[in-house]
């Protein structure tokens, strides 16, 4: 993973498309009858699992790594790609913690 700016930007887009794309897939599986659809729950706890991991891990990112993504949050947002929980769990708590982490800056907690 790069550290940098233009690492968290791309990994913000990466992973806004790859969670269209796949969503999509299963959901074409499930109305298709492929997947029976009480899969459907499973396939969605183990989405809100990957979240979780995900918000556990952005205190360990750098501050400019956390910045480009989200830069890259925004523009995927201006795609119309994400939904409004989208939008909390990638955009707003992210962006809440570059507030903490310049609150503790200043103050020098």
């Amino acid at each position: 993973m790069n550290s940098n700016f233009g690492g968290g930007t791309n990994n913000a887009m990466e992973g806004v498309v790859y969670g269209a794309v796949s969503a999509a897939f299963v959901d074409i599986l499930a109305n298709a009858g492929v997947i029976p659809a009480e899969w459907m729950l499973f396939f969605n706890l183990v989405n809100g699992l990957a979240t979780i991991g995900f918000l556990m891990k952005i205190p360990s990112w750098g501050a400019t790594y956390l910045l480009g993504w989200l830069f890259g949050m925004y523009i995927m947002l201006q795609s119309g790609l994400m939904g409004i929980v989208d939008v909390i769990a990638y955009f707003v708590i992210p962006l809440l913690y570059v507030g903490y982490k310049i609150y503790c800056f200043i103050t020098g907690n």
